[in-house]
C-alpha cells in the first residue's frame, strides 16, 4: 500500500474507540439513578474500559499470537461453563455451604470464572473487529463483566459475611492470581474435565453461531 492509501485506511480504526465512548457518554448522567450507585463511580467505567482494554491487549494480544484466538477464546469459555457448579456467588440457597468447601475446578483459577469469561470474550472480540460497533458491545460487555465482580464481592461479603471472607481468601479476584503469588501450584490451574468438556462445547456452538449474527465464520467452522 501507498502511505495516503495506508493513512486512508488506519485512521478510522483510530477515532473508534473515542467513538465508541462518545456513544456512551450521552447516558452517563442517567445511569447513577439507573444502577443505583454514584457519578463518580459511573466515570470510572470509562477509565477502566480503557485500562483493562489497553491491559487486556498487552496480556491476551500476545498470547493471541502466540497460541492464537481460538485456545484464548476456549479458556473463556471454560471458565464460564464451569461457574454454574457449587459457585457461592450464585444467588442460590446453601451458598455459605458451598463457600465453606475446599475451592474446586474453575475457582482455582478466579472466584468469578463467569464474569471473566465475558471479560476475555470482550477484550478479545475488541481486538479482532476493531470497529465502532464491536467497541461499544465490547465496552458494555467488559465494565458489566469486571464492575459486576466487584460489586458481587461487595454485595456477597454484606450478605455472607465470614463465609464470603473466607472463600475470597481462598480464591483469587485475578485469573492465576493465587498461582502466580505462589499460593498455589500451578497444577491446580486445570479447571477440571467437565468444565473442559463443556466449554469447547460452547465454544463450538457460539461459532457456529457466527454467521446466523451476521458474523464472520470463526473457529474450526474455516475449514467445514
Amino acid at each position: 500500500y501507498s502511505l495516503p492509501a495506508a493513512l486512508l485506511l488506519m485512521a478510522p480504526f483510530d477515532i473508534l474507540a473515542s467513538l465508541a465512548m462518545d456513544i456512551y457518554l450521552p447516558v452517563v448522567p442517567a445511569m447513577p439513578g439507573i444502577l443505583g450507585t454514584s457519578p463518580v463511580v459511573i466515570q470510572l467505567t470509562l477509565s477502566l474500559y480503557m485500562i483493562v482494554l489497553g491491559l487486556g491487549q498487552i496480556v491476551f494480544g500476545p498470547i493471541s499470537d502466540r497460541m492464537g484466538r481460538r485456545p484464548v477464546l476456549i479458556g473463556g469459555a471454560i471458565l464460564f461453563a464451569g461457574s454454574f457448579a457449587g459457585n457461592p456467588a450464585m444467588p442460590a440457597p446453601g451458598s455459605a455451604q458451598m463457600a465453606a468447601r475446599p475451592v474446586h475446578g474453575v475457582f482455582r483459577i478466579t472466584r468469578h470464572p463467569m464474569m471473566w469469561g465475558f471479560a476475555i470474550w470482550a477484550v478479545v472480540h475488541a481486538i479482532v473487529a476493531p470497529y465502532s460497533a464491536s467497541f461499544v458491545l465490547t465496552l458494555g460487555m467488559l465494565v458489566l463483566a469486571l464492575g459486576g465482580s466487584a460489586g458481587q464481592d461487595r454485595k456477597k461479603a454484606k450478605l455472607m459475611g465470614d463465609a464470603w471472607t473466607d472463600w475470597s481468601s481462598r480464591t483469587s479476584f485475578l485469573p492465576f492470581g493465587n498461582q502466580l503469588s505462589g499460593k498455589a501450584a500451578w497444577k491446580t490451574a486445570w479447571p477440571g474435565r467437565r468444565a473442559f468438556l463443556i466449554g469447547v462445547v460452547i465454544w463450538l456452538g457460539a461459532t457456529y453461531l457466527h454467521p446466523m449474527f451476521g458474523a464472520p465464520v470463526a473457529g474450526l467452522w474455516l475449514w467445514m
